[in-house]
């Protein structure tokens, strides 16, 4: 037997095998930016949980930002390994195989063919790998981000097939808390246009009849999947499998960790009395941060090709002959005594593609304010970067394909968003009024949350009422209208009250402690 040693909860006895964990995530850069901060965190709390390694499920490319974590340099905790989602679907994009409907903004959003399609990526690509890796790793604990709908029914699946005990299992939310009965109500479905928007009493009634099948679509599916393809008998759907509308609670009998602050959270207090949900706060750890979103000699490009526009953009009163951006000091307070305020342009990197229309609209908007300020655009990718890289003639805006967002965001006046959980987290720690233009996903939960009801900032959407003179107006306003910035400095100055990365690890080494030594009662 080997001992369990923690500084923070005591030991107990094990079982004399090498411990791992298994963490299960969405290779997207809005889910994974807060996972590698937690996960980070994770690498140094190994010792006390007795684990030696973190099995890092994830897509390709997202490889080498995972080995390349602060923690796990020269110490190899990390084994990463790849889903295969390209090699078996032509993409690594795990969202988009659950979207692969109509997600453009304004259209029904078909939540239950979202979770039909789960439940059909898992059985035709996942379940045999994942409960095999189980098998033969036999993780004392299973992490996964709550956006993914299969884990539950892997682990049972895997207790199944091997009659015995599942593994513990947490989840992790890079988004607000949902659940059935509590958030969102139908209502919030209406009012933020995922039901439609300008709906006639026909298109209603369309909309019902399209959900209903995508219902029983789902029902079907569900079962079809476990006791067709996955061999369930009768017996365990009734007895052992939880129940299709179960799976749709989304909360984790065990253990969810919220990357959210509560203050933010929608209808908190039908969450509060919840022992197993924990709001940690924003996963946002700017060592972690640096390094995100390319390789990191790619991204020392782009820097350089920021900081030399940024040099361009010096106010004329200040004689200083160069520019230092992300190696100036940590808080951007000196550089922007030297440097024309910053409007920061980012629409992320998942729904950007099929929605590029939009960075003609925002380009031609943010002209009429290059004079006074530095307008920087991140496309998200090369390809939306080169179809509109000739558009304009200004040398006070930079489009480019990829930046350092959290560098940016700190020297920032004003972030006009597509809305993402990560980047409305990132923008609310450093005080950074928004302009929200939310395009799928729970973009428009969060930008209805964070404009219209914190006032955090002003949401349009991406419709064809979207102008010029729209966000001309909007940009206006913010900039003119103290109150957004205050609204944001409150959220910031609370935001700061919180390390989600840090309390997350606290609370996996509590929920693994407990349910060891449950085990061994």
């Amino acid at each position: 037997m080997k001992l369990f040693k923690s500084k923070r909860y005591g030991s107990m006895e094990t079982k004399a095998k090498d411990r791992v964990i298994f963490l299960w995530s969405v290779p997207a850069n809005g889910h994974l930016n807060p996972t590698l901060c937690y996960a980070n965190e994770l690498l140094k709390a190994l010792p006390d949980m007795n684990c030696t390694k973190l099995i890092f499920y994830s897509g390709k490319s997202f490889k080498d930002l995972i080995l390349n974590l602060p923690n796990n340099r020269d110490k190899n905790l990390i084994e990463f390994r790849d889903y295969e989602l390209e090699k078996n679907t032509g993409t690594e994009n795990l969202l988009k195989l659950m979207m692969n409907f109509n997600t453009k903004p304004g259209t029904l959003f078909r939540v239950f063919q979202c979770y039909e399609n789960s439940i059909k990526l898992g059985a035709e690509h996942l379940f045999d790998r994942l409960i095999q890796d189980m098998y033969n790793d036999q993780p004392v604990l299973i992490l996964y981000d709550q956006a993914l709908f299969f884990p539950k029914i892997a682990c049972e699946l895997y207790g199944k097939k091997y009659h015995c005990p599942k593994p513990l299992h947490v989840s992790y939310v890079t988004t607000f808390m949902c659940a059935r009965g509590i958030y969102p109500y139908w209502s919030d479905l209406k009012k933020m246009g995922l039901l439609g928007n300008n709906l006639t009493r026909r298109k209603k009634m369309r909309n019902f009849l399209i959900l209903t099948n995508d219902f029983f679509h789902y029902l079907f599916t569900y079962y079809k999947t476990l006791w067709w393809d996955l061999e369930f008998s009768f017996v365990d759907l009734v007895l052992r499998c939880e129940i299709p509308l179960s799976q749709l609670q989304m909360i984790d009998q065990n253990m969810n960790l919220v990357f959210v602050m509560p203050e933010v959270q929608p209808r908190l207090e039908y969450f509060q009395n919840k022992s197993n949900i924990k709001f940690v706060g924003p996963s946002v750890d700017e060592v972690v941060r640096s390094n995100i979103s390319k390789k990191k000699m790619d991204m020392d490009k782009y820097i350089d090709c920021i900081e030399e526009f940024l040099a361009a953009n010096l106010l004329q009163k200040y004689d200083v002959k160069s520019t230092t951006f992300m190696r100036s000091e940590s808080t951007g307070e000196n550089f922007k005594k030297y440097h024309k305020p910053i409007i920061y342009v980012s629409m992320g990197t998942v729904f950007n593609n099929e929605n590029s229309h939009l960075f003609k609209i925002l380009i031609e908007g943010c002209k009429k304010f290059s004079d006074n300020y530095a307008i920087i655009i991140s496309t998200g990718d090369e390809k939306t970067y080169e179809k509109y890289a000739n558009l304009y003639t200004n040398d006070n805006i930079l489009l480019i394909p990829h930046t350092p967002q959290v560098e940016i965001l700190k020297r920032a006046h004003l972030f006009i968003t597509h809305a993402g959980m990560n980047s409305v987290s990132e923008a609310m720690n450093y005080g950074v009024p928004i302009i929200c233009i939310p395009l799928s996903g729970d973009q428009p939960f969060v930008a209805w949350r964070v404009a219209d009801e914190l006032g955090m900032g002003i949401r349009l959407q991406p419709d064809e009422t979207l102008t010029v003179e729209k966000v001309i107006k909007s940009i206006s306003k913010i900039l003119n209208d103290s109150s957004y910035r205050l609204k944001a400095k409150s959220l910031s100055k609370l935001s700061q009250n919180y390390s989600g990365h840090k309390t997350a690890v606290d609370f996996t080494i509590k929920a693994l402690h407990d349910h060891e030594s449950k085990m061994l009662a």
